[in-house]
């Protein structure tokens, strides 16, 4: 399977961007979304410490952690999604790592890795009880 075509980079230095959720940013007047990710909406419950609590709230609280301080490069596909960078670090991939997002089908083998390992470190909603409703193709965690 071919990679998407990829069009100009769109950058922003750090402080022209905004961050929507936990899986877009918009950079000036340009909305990205991450490719291979998914991260909850806001709205959506998980229960973290016997409570239920906004995870999509903490979701986009830790993308924009995980960007503060740092310009944001991203390439956009043509397929509308986008590959970003903060600190020269993988925005999508760093937040599947931090537990608050999951990988799509077709994401790299290494974003499974880091989602088994938010598992088993218990990270991010991984220390809690979630139904990843708003995961595109569920069977797709079982990897």
């Amino acid at each position: 399977m071919a990679a998407p075509a990829m069009a100009d980079p769109i950058k922003a230095a750090s402080g022209e961007y905004t961050v929507e959720d936990g899986m877009t940013i918009v950079l000036g007047s340009t909305r990205v979304v991450l490719r291979h990710i998914s991260a909850p909406p806001l709205g959506t419950t998980c229960q973290l410490g016997g409570k239920l609590r906004d995870c999509g709230v903490i979701s986009r609280a830790s993308l924009m952690d995980l960007s503060a301080g740092a310009a944001i490069r991203c390439t956009l596909g043509a397929d509308g999604f986008a590959h970003c960078t903060s600190g020269g670090f993988d925005l999508a991939e760093n937040m599947i790592y931090t537990g608050w997002a999951v990988p799509q089908a077709g994401a790299p083998q290494r974003y499974w890795g880091q989602m088994n390992g938010a598992k088993a470190a218990k990270r991010g909603f991984w220390k809690g009880a979630f139904e990843p409703v708003w995961v595109p193709q569920q069977k797709a965690l079982t990897r």
